[in-house]
This record gives C-alpha cells, structure tokens and sequence, in this order.
C-alpha cells in the first residue's frame, strides 16, 4: 500500500480548516480607528462653523460702524448746511452780526464750505456800513416812597468814579454792579452810561494790549447792551473777528484763505496779536509767502505777482525785485499767448 502525499496529510485534531471563499474578518482595532476619524471629522466641520460664525459677525459689526459714521456725518452735515442757509437769512433781513456768529461756526465745523467765505465777508461789510451810533434816550427814574437811605450808596458811587477816571475797569465794573444790586433804581442813567464806558474800554483794551481777543469781543458785546458801540470800537471789533478768522485757516494750513484774512488786519493793526508768540504782521508774511509758493507750484504767475508786489511792499527787500520781473513776464506772456 502506498504512502500518503503531503497535500493529502489529516488536519490536526480540532483544527478547521481555512475556507479561502469567504472573507477576512475586520479586527477590534481597526474598528476604533475608524470610528476616531469619524469623530475628528465632526469636530472639523464645527471648528469650521465657529469660524464662518465669528467671521460673520466681525462682518456684520462693521458693516454696523460704517453705517453708524455714515448718518453721523450725514447729520453733522446737515446741521452745517442748517446753519448756513439761516445766516444767509440772517444777512438777508440785515441781522448782519448774527449772520457772522453763525458763519463762523459753519467755518469751524468745516473751514472748506462753500460760499461761507463769502458771506462772512458781506456780514463784516454790512457791519461797517451799519455800525453808525445813535444816541442814547435816557429812561425815566421810578421815584419810591419813602426814600431809601442812599448814603452807603452815595460812597460807593464816588469811589467807583475814581476807578473809572483811574482807568481800573474790572473794579469799576465790580463797584457799579454792586450799586445796582442793591438799589437798581439809583442814579439809573449814569450807571448805564458807566458801564458802558468801562466794557467798552476794557474790552478795546484787551483786544489792543492784552491779546484776549475772545474776551475783548464778549465785553464789546456787554457795552452794547446799554448803548450801541462807536465806529472806533466797531473796527477793534472787526480787526479781532477778521484775525480770529484768519488764525482759524492759519491752522489748517489754508495759506489762500489765512492770507486774506490776516491781510485786512495785518497792515493797519500789525501789533494784534492772540497771547501767542507774534503778532499779526508775522503771520500774515508767513502765510502770504506759503501761499506764494503755492501759487509759483501753480504756475499762476499773474497771481503770483500780485501777491509778491504785496510781500515786497511790506518788507521792502530789494532782493525780490529779480522774481517780481519774472513773475510779471511770464503773466504777459500767458495773457498775449
């Protein structure tokens, strides 16, 4: 009898078989890591949710600013051109110091707006023609029964003459005051002509010497509240509201506007100043020589000669002769051409 091959060798005992038809079972840990990736990919897709979410919202935050800057600029400018159009009115039915106020204000919220410029110049115009003073009708003295006791008052009257003749206004202002408080009907007439006088001095005073120019306007403004103010003291006025104008476009750098402004004040009161570190004549030459260059950059030449036949006036420099020639060939030459 034959012996057995090796492919036809019996399984060991207890041992199956292996079926090569069917297929491999998947192992426990091949399992978990499936089911790992599956939990890394959830947790991507809500990271990338939070950040859609957080970018939408930044988004929409600014879309929000943007929105709010908008109306808030659409507003401001609104109540420029409110003001704007009212001072017109204003100049319109000859409220020319009112206009003024107001042009003013439209020029420090916006020192480019159109037109304002020019309505500042015919309020101050209409200011100069309108600023004749009229006489002063006294008012009848109410008589009281019975008559106070006015010694006390008398005093203070003679002392707050002495101050007025001393020229100290501030305590002549504080002395008639205090008269007034405690008896308004005494010598009613002669306080009011007083107080007049002493604002109207202290403010000249303070525009003049002092460089408050601000407040030399404010009380200018009180003494015309017991009497309309004298041409000479219509002018101070005037010099500080057009330096005040011009320092405004001084600031910003407007050398066309400063220049004009400053240029009406500079030559006829060239000491003027605002406490600041010069006086009005310096600055206007700053600012006419910035706005000579301006205009040399420009090639505005026929401009640019009037304004350096100003410049050289003013600081009689033989050296400016040579461009003065220049600049007045080239404007003959743009005017024939």
């Amino acid at each position: 009898m034959s012996q057995p091959t090796e492919e036809t060798q019996p399984t060991q005992l207890g041992e199956t078989p292996p079926d090569e038809t069917q297929p491999h079972t998947v192992q426990p840990a091949a399992r978990r890591k499936g089911r790992f990736a599956w939990i890394r990919l959830l947790i991507l897709g809500w990271l990338i949710l939070i950040v859609i979410a957080v970018i939408g919202a930044y988004s929409g935050y600014q879309v929000g600013t943007e929105s709010r800057i908008a109306t808030q600029v659409a507003q401001n400018t609104a109540s420029i051109d409110s003001q704007y159009q009212q001072g017109l009115a204003d100049l319109a039915s000859g409220e020319c110091d009112r206009a003024l106020q107001r042009f003013e204000w439209v020029i420090g919220q916006d020192p480019n707006h159109a037109g304002t410029i020019e309505g500042m110049a015919q309020a101050i115009s209409c200011l100069n023609i309108t600023a004749t003073p009229t006489p002063i009708v006294p008012t009848a003295t109410p008589t009281l029964t019975p008559t106070p006791d006015t010694r006390d008052i008398e005093v203070q009257f003679d002392e707050a003459e002495s101050l007025m003749e001393a020229g100290e206004w501030d305590a002549a202002i504080n002395a008639l005051f205090n008269i007034r408080k405690k008896d308004p009907t005494y010598r009613a007439v002669d306080i009011d002509s007083m107080l007049y006088v002493a604002f109207r001095q202290r403010g000249v005073d303070k525009i003049l010497v002092q460089g408050e120019l601000e407040s030399g306007l404010y009380d200018l403004a009180q003494s015309e509240l017991f009497g309309p103010l004298d041409s000479e003291a219509q002018g101070y006025r005037n010099w500080a509201r057009l330096y005040l104008i011009g320092a405004t476009f001084y600031s910003v750098e407007d050398w066309a506007q400063a220049a004009f402004y400053l240029g009406q004040v500079a030559p006829y009161a060239p000491n003027l100043h605002d406490g600041s570190n010069g006086f009005a004549i310096d600055w206007y030459l700053f600012a006419l020589e910035k706005y000579i260059n301006q205009l040399d950059e420009a090639k505005d030449w026929c401009t640019a000669y009037e304004q350096l036949k100003i410049y050289q006036q003013l600081v009689n420099d033989p050296a400016l002769d040579g461009q003065l020639t220049q600049y007045k060939n080239r404007c003959e030459e743009n005017e024939d051409g």
